[in-house]
């Protein structure tokens, strides 16, 4: 059985990284941003969409979350914490752009129980950045969306409402010690890198583990 298969779609003026992730007749979208034409193109020529899967709720996040329902109605997966926020400018934050925007969606709640009904993905719950932050991981192919938790060199701001540094560097110690070193991070923003580099060169997660060895 072949692996999953990925590409990286960085949209709108945040350059919010949205992916789209296949493997057989599976299908899913990650964090769709705003204005997904080339999103949606490709989507016509893969088979059904099997869901929309959300690391948070941003609306940098979100924002072409309509836009693709609209053409291929499917389920979307968000973690209970934010599944009202879809809906709500202030908690989704557009309202803060000036530009309230929110959809009518019912979401489907995941947790780390879950799988989304395939067997080789894995849910991590990873608060900090936002209360309801996901990471998708797919153990078998050594891939790892982790949204607005971590990038090369950087990590998620938490001084949006709902963010906390203390529960985001408890994150980033539970993500180093539940995948494997040569796993490859797909981020919200930026490059991909890998966990094994960011545990060498990232100064937040050097001060997350040493905060952790402190405790």
């Amino acid at each position: 059985m072949s692996g999953w298969q990925y590409q990286v779609y960085t949209l709108g003026s945040f350059q919010t990284n949205s992916y789209v992730l296949w493997k057989e007749d599976r299908v899913l979208v990650i964090d769709p941003s705003y204005n997904p034409s080339q999103l949606l193109h490709d989507l016509s020529q893969l088979p059904p969409l099997s869901g929309i899967f959300l690391t948070h709720t941003h609306i940098d996040h979100i924002a072409g979350l309509g836009a693709i329902l609209d053409l291929f109605p499917c389920p979307v997966y968000v973690h209970p914490a934010e599944a009202s926020w879809i809906a709500n400018p202030n908690k989704n934050l557009s309202a803060l752009l000036d530009e309230p925007l929110g959809f009518q969606v019912k979401p489907t709640p995941v947790t780390e129980e879950m799988n989304l009904g395939l067997e080789d993905v894995r849910i991590l719950h990873i608060p900090g950045h936002s209360p309801g932050s996901l990471c998708l991981w797919l153990a078998s192919d050594h891939l790892a969306f982790v949204g607005d938790l971590i990038f090369k060199d950087s990590v998620g701001r938490t001084d949006f409402p709902g963010g906390d540094g203390a529960v985001l560097n408890a994150s980033l110690v539970k993500l180093i010690r539940t995948l494997p070193y040569n796993c490859v991070l797909l981020p919200g923003h930026g490059p991909k890198t890998s966990l094994e580099r960011e545990i060498y060169y990232n100064p937040y997660v050097r001060e997350a583990l040493a905060s952790e060895v402190v405790s």
